[in-house]
């Protein structure tokens, strides 16, 4: 099922952020929290849609870790670009990739690099001349490190949709119903974890959103339709951790990732 992508340690969070336009009660330092409320976003001032006008923003930690990037819960048209480019002090660029804008009804973009990245920091570059609102609305960042489990999740892992409609039906069997919201979610089921990824990447993922921090799950960043299968939210732990093999080195795990708002 090809590789799948986890990440817990988002840099967004612990980094210096700066931004090339910010409406003045929506900085870019809104992005270091862990709500996808649109109202609680970074949000550019009125008529910034590109790099040059001030769609940008820059992530600055210390030297760390880079593979994988998000943009989650936003605004963006389907005509958008995003690019997501790491960097070496002063300005040698390291990578850059560059995804389109995200199909109707997700409002994310996703990006894997290739490979494991040390770099100083990240800059993001949003053009979107034709959004109809006017301005740039994110809510929800990830940039950093990813883990990628020795084997990805398994057949049984499943895709679906929570949502909340107030339904109204007449006496005729007429329906009305009153659309609320909707988080998209993942069951996944990894059978082959190894002692190492469990005491490390597996509990430590478990911790942070015991927190209530974000984690982003890619199921197979092989897939073209990547941005529409990732889920950025928290996890929730379905089972405890059982050991299939005896002692030998594979334990299986299971936890459910739910769309954060």
């Amino acid at each position: 099922m090809g590789n799948t992508v986890l990440g817990l340690n988002n840099l967004i969070k612990s980094g210096a952020l700066i931004a090339g336009s910010s409406v003045p009660t929506m900085p870019i330092t809104s992005l270091q929290t862990d709500s996808g409320a649109s109202s609680m976003a970074w949000q550019t001032v009125s008529g910034v849609l590109t790099p040059a006008a001030g769609a940008t923003f820059r992530c600055t930690p210390t030297r760390q870790l880079w593979r994988l990037f998000g943009l989650f819960r936003t605004n963006l048209s389907q005509g958008a670009s995003v690019t997501f480019s790491v960097y070496l002090n002063p300005a040698t660029l390291v990578w850059s990739g560059t995804v389109t804008g995200p199909q109707p009804g997700y409002g994310q973009v996703v990006a894997v690099a290739p490979t494991d990245m040390f770099a100083d920091y990240c800059v993001v570059d949003i053009t979107d001349t034709g959004n109809p609102d006017g301005f740039i609305n994110v809510p929800l960042a990830y940039a950093g490190p990813a883990w990628i489990p020795r084997l990805g999740f398994t057949w049984n892992s499943t895709y679906g949709r929570d949502s909340t409609v107030d339904e109204m039906i007449s006496r005729g069997g007429q329906e009305y119903p009153t659309y609320r919201f909707q988080q998209r979610r993942w069951e996944a089921a990894f059978d082959a974890i190894s002692d190492t990824e469990l005491w490390t990447e597996a509990q430590n993922l478990d911790r942070v959103s015991r927190y209530g921090g974000n984690i982003l799950f890619v199921p197979n960043l092989e897939s073209v339709t990547s941005s529409n299968e990732a889920v950025f939210g928290r996890v929730t732990v379905t089972a405890d951790v059982s050991y299939i093999a005896g002692f030998h080195d594979r334990h299986a795990w299971k936890f459910r990732i739910k769309e954060r708002l």
